[in-house]
């Protein structure tokens, strides 16, 4: 994956015995592992609870497995950290923030462009700084929150994005910096919430419910990580429209606020919440998710889809080859 700066880049894109087009997301993505960077992950939790990092499970990114609302005419692009790793996109004026700047207890707007309108779209918030991640000094812990919304005009930006991921802000996690360098590949950026402020009126019991996705569940509006000895971050949807989403952050320093109540700091950031949709009525989630692919390591099963994938696409190549040459005999004969 990538390329050696000093030698000419070059990638062999061949098209399978039984193919007669290519295929644009594999393409991409291709392309994209040759400039430096990885696929495109998510962490993905069981009914009980076991939570484990798909190494493509990314659907909204070609350095995943993309879904496309149209094949032919729609595009992917790829999600906030890798777009910030390649140096295509970049946070807002005041947007690249350490947690612990934050102050506690206070919730802050952020004014999230969509990622098709511009480039500088993104909220980068640090939460381990650089030298406190592993043994490279230069990562940096981060979380990535980026709004994307599809757009109409066939080949636009994200206009290959499905109903279910279109309109939504995107949490992910992210220990790579943009330092021209090719990514760490067992080290992926990972999908960890999709957020919305959208509710579905039950006319059943007058109650809004939140919408649900394939393999996502009922989607939340906030999003909460904590780390051991750092505190919490929680992010919260609280409006959006078709060019840009505004979110709220707040920094906690507990998980329960009992016993600190007085020193007069919202500890847990939940006296006052943001609200300005009928979706207040849902409540943040109680359980809040601190996995990190530093704490997810891919399962056996995983490791061997990978291998069969990437011997699957070796062979389609060597069959190609050889079909090449076959037909440059029969021409010369």
């Amino acid at each position: 994956m990538g390329c050696i700066s000093s030698q000419y880049c070059v990638s062999w894109l061949n098209l399978g015995v039984m193919e007669n087009a290519i295929n644009i997301p594999v393409l991409f993505q291709e392309l994209n592992h040759n400039i430096g960077l990885p696929h495109s992950s998510r962490v993905r939790c069981d009914k009980d609870g076991f939570c484990f990092r798909d190494e493509y499970g990314d659907w909204s990114d070609p350095m995943g497995n993309p879904r496309l609302k149209s094949p032919t005419t729609g595009v992917l692009c790829v999600n906030a950290p890798q777009a910030y790793k390649a140096g295509w996109a970049s946070p807002i004026p005041g947007g690249n923030i350490r947690a612990s700047d934050l102050p506690v207890g206070i919730f802050r707007d952020f004014f999230l462009p969509a990622m098709a309108l511009n480039s500088t779209n993104m909220l980068r918030i640090i939460t381990m700084p650089a030298g406190t991640v592993g043994s490279n000094s230069a990562l940096e812990r981060a979380l990535y929150v980026s709004y994307r919304v599809r757009q109409s005009a066939p080949g636009a930006y994200d206009s290959g994005l499905v109903d279910d991921f279109s309109s939504r802000v995107w949490i992910h996690e992210y220990n790579e910096t943009a330092n021209g360098q090719a990514a760490d590949i067992t080290k992926p950026p990972m999908s960890l919430a999709m957020l919305t402020d959208d509710a579905v009126l039950n006319s059943n019991n007058g109650q809004y419910n939140q919408p649900t996705v394939r393999d996502y569940g009922a989607l939340p509006r906030t999003y909460s990580q904590f780390l051991p000895g750092r505190g919490g971050i929680i992010i919260t949807v609280k409006r959006k429209n078709s060019q840009v989403a505004v979110v709220s952050v707040c920094r906690a320093t507990s998980l329960n606020e009992t016993g600190f109540c007085s020193d007069g700091i919202d500890n847990d950031c939940t006296l006052n919440p943001p609200s300005n949709s009928p979706s207040t009525r849902l409540k943040r989630p109680s359980t809040p998710v601190t996995a990190s692919w530093t704490e997810l390591n891919l399962s056996a099963h995983r490791r061997r889809h990978h291998a069969r994938r990437h011997h699957h696409a070796r062979r389609r190549q060597l069959d190609a080859h050889h079909l090449h040459l076959v037909n440059q005999k029969r021409r010369t004969n």
